[in-house]
């Protein structure tokens, strides 16, 4: 699992699913967005078995493919796979060439003979490199096989099925319309309570939304429903990060102080509560991340993108649209709303409740 799992992570395969199938020795893949099957397959089928073969002192010429084994120095503008042994095998590597300098050894991938190289020098340091006519592509797939490394049994391909797009869009579209239905009726909300500062909170989001949705086509991330499901979230976090800055301002309004400096005020002491809330967020995602299987992967790094697109977005584009609708003006109202609800103090913990509360613990512990 763990090698398969590497293997497809190194192919760039966005948001693939791997387990295995109950009670019968089968592991399922599934690849979604994956347009070429071959590719997906070739990774599946190859064993990774990488072995070293001295080939025999009489071979044909046409053998030699022109491939050579040699110290670890890169020339240019020739493509290569460079390779790390560990003590263990640069110990026996090293036996290898110095006892057998002039000879082909082989090189084999599942038992195919991948270059057969002639040994120029003993070869001592650990680090060798296979060169030869390769494409960027065959060296990039060799490399990635071997970086993964070796199934430690036999692997056969029990079935393969193409699903067809329309489900899987028709659940797209669903969430897309749902997102899109969800954020109107937020925006809608903050233009009504917040008015002029609801606009700014508007604009705050857009540029939120351009952010996520580059860094996310600059991955090549496919949309799945939980990276829409990271998305949403991300709308709800922002929103959520305007609202304690607007709340803040009308605070330091109500003490009397100018607006331009309730702005400032409002920023400042808001700033650590954002940022204490997004962090544990961000711990968050970063553990889904880790423990993860792939697209509980596209959530958390849908999220991680948002939880810093909406930092940003929040403390610093707000605050560079007010600065400039503001330009250094001196402004004595500020369009930000009334406020529904004055006093928000709840009793919770009053004398009569927190009696009830110390007779109820005194109960449970007896």
């Amino acid at each position: 699992m763990v090698v398969l799992r590497n293997r497809i992570d190194a192919f760039g395969v966005a948001e693939p699913s791997i387990r295995r199938e109950a009670n019968r020795p089968r592991i399922i893949v599934e690849l979604p967005g994956a347009k070429d099957s071959s590719k997906p397959l070739q990774i599946v089928k190859t064993m990774g078995r990488l072995e070293f073969k001295l080939v025999e002192k009489s071979p044909t010429a046409a053998i030699e493919l022109g491939v050579r084994v040699k110290p670890q120095a890169i020339p240019a503008f020739e493509i290569v796979v460079s390779m790390s042994f560990d003590s263990q095998g640069s110990r026996k590597f090293g036996e290898l060439t110095t006892n057998h300098v002039g000879e082909l050894l082989a090189i084999l991938l599942d038992g195919k003979v991948q270059s057969a190289p002639r040994i120029n020098e003993p070869i001592l340091g650990g680090n060798a490199q296979i060169s030869g006519d390769f494409t960027f592509e065959e060296a990039q797939y060799l490399a990635n096989i071997l970086k993964a490394g070796a199934f430690p049994v036999g692997v056969k391909i029990a079935e393969e099925r193409t699903v067809g797009p329309t489900l899987g869009q028709e659940a797209i579209d669903d969430g897309i319309r749902a997102a899109v239905i969800g954020m109107g009726v937020v925006l809608i909300f903050m233009l009504i309570y917040y008015r002029f500062a609801g606009l700014v909170a508007i604009v705050a989001l857009a540029f939120n939304m351009l952010i996520i949705l580059g860094s996310l086509a600059g991955f090549g991330a496919a949309l799945t429903l939980p990276g829409l499901a990271g998305l949403v979230l991300t709308i709800g976090i922002a929103v959520d990060a305007n609202v304690l800055i607007f709340e803040r301002i009308r605070e330091e309004l109500r003490t009397g102080k100018t607006v331009w400096s309730a702005i400032q005020t409002g920023y400042q002491k808001a700033f650590w509560t954002i940022l204490d809330a997004n962090v544990t967020t961000l711990a968050v995602a970063a553990v889904l991340y880790h423990f993860g299987t792939g697209p509980i992967k596209g959530f958390a790094v849908t999220l991680g993108i948002g939880i810093f697109a909406s930092m940003f977005t929040a403390i610093v584009v707000t605050r560079e649209i007010y600065g400039w609708v503001l330009g250094g003006r001196s402004v004595e109202r500020l369009s930000i709303g009334r406020e529904v609800i004055r006093n928000t103090t709840i009793g919770f913990l009053s004398k009569s409740r927190r009696d009830s509360l110390y007779l109820q613990s005194s109960l449970l512990s007896a």
